[in-house]
């Protein structure tokens, strides 16, 4: 329509229909700058162009349990009212998952409004990992560059001999910042409890608690019903059922 606009102000002798015929832009002109797609991509969304274009490396599965663990917190999207009647809980899943064994070790931090994760909740998961007989001192830890993770080196230093032998064995690697696809398998587990299980638990809001199937649209989602016991219980019971 601009250029319609722009012939006619130069005195085109052209009607309008012509003209409008003449400067309609369809998929033939513009699949000459499909590769510029990526150009585009690379100047004005680095997360896309990373998650889209980047080409990625291709990992096997590690060959012994406890080689590469990855370490995630996960927000757990079920509405559990506050104890004092006003506002919710905030949940976070903090989980470790062992390369090899696609096992996975996890504790649930509950929170209160304003407070976000802390060091010392990623701290008591890790001692509760390293001092788990079905799990022990990995590796290596494969992290995001969340500052809730600098105080690894301090929580092992509480274990004896962890210290020593986490240093010895490999250590903490930190994915590149806004690097989703690193942690993949992590990440995609967290997308199957959500999808799989945690949504049939009462008050499963699964981020969006104005679109939900199970709950009337404008009215107060319904709440888990039972103790926060009981909805840990029933979220470890969960992670223990998934598929590895």
């Amino acid at each position: 329509k601009r250029l319609v606009e722009l012939c006619l102000d130069a005195g085109s002798a052209l009607a309008r229909p012509a003209l409008e015929n003449l400067c309609r832009i369809n998929a033939r002109y513009t699949g000459r700058f499909k590769d510029w797609k990526r150009v585009a991509r690379h100047d004005l969304d680095n997360k896309l162009f990373f998650d889209k274009d980047l080409p990625r490396v291709s990992r096997g599965r590690c060959a012994w349990p406890m080689e590469v663990v990855y370490g995630d917190v996960h927000p757990i999207d079920i509405f559990i009212p506050a104890p004092d009647g006003k506002g919710q809980l905030r949940l976070r899943l903090i989980a470790w998952m062992d390369d090899c064994t696609r096992k996975m070790w996890v504790t649930v931090a509950v929170m209160g409004k304003g407070n976000g994760i802390r060091q010392t909740d990623i701290a008591d998961a890790l001692f509760r990992l390293v001092c788990d007989p079905t799990a022990g001192v990995a590796r290596t830890l494969y992290l995001d560059h969340g500052s809730e993770y600098s105080v690894l080196g301090e929580a092992m230093m509480e274990i004896p001999g962890a210290l020593s032998a986490f240093s010895e064995l490999g250590g903490v690697v930190n994915a590149q910042p806004y690097n989703g696809p690193a942690k993949g398998l992590i990440e995609h587990t967290f997308s199957t409890l959500e999808q799989g299980y945690f949504k049939h638990l009462p008050g499963w809001i699964g981020g969006d608690r104005t679109n939900k199937k199970t709950h009337a649209v404008g009215k107060p989602v319904k709440g888990f019903q039972g103790t926060l016991e009981e909805f840990i219980c029933a979220v470890l019971d969960m992670v223990g059922k998934r598929p590895a």
